[in-house]
């Protein structure tokens, strides 16, 4: 149940970190911040989950970025594909690294 809720808090927290900073992605710093700040991880949690997300084979550091943005929360034809690849990696990070 709680890295269910996990999951949901992260993508919370990418939205809520785009409402600061439209028009910019997520680095894999503010990931991590953003991530103990808005899903209440350990630090040790949120750079788990961040390494886990920007070691994903099949999706490059921009395309990660780019997904923490709110216009691209809602995936178009054109990028389902990653979108899934994204969604796959962020459910096995959290399962993975919060306890």
């Amino acid at each position: 149940m709680r890295v269910r809720s996990k999951a949901s808090s992260l993508l919370v927290g990418f939205s809520l970190f785009v409402t600061a900073c439209p028009g910019t992605g997520a680095s894999r710093e503010a990931l991590v911040d953003i991530l103990v700040v808005e899903a209440d991880l350990s630090l040790e949690e949120a750079t788990c989950v961040s390494d886990a997300l920007y070691a994903t084979v099949g999706l490059s550091e921009d395309e990660i970025n780019n997904f923490s943005v709110v216009d691209e929360i809602s995936p178009g034809a054109d990028n389902f594909d990653k979108w899934q690849i994204y969604q796959n990696a962020v459910d096995t990070a959290v399962r993975t690294c919060v306890r």
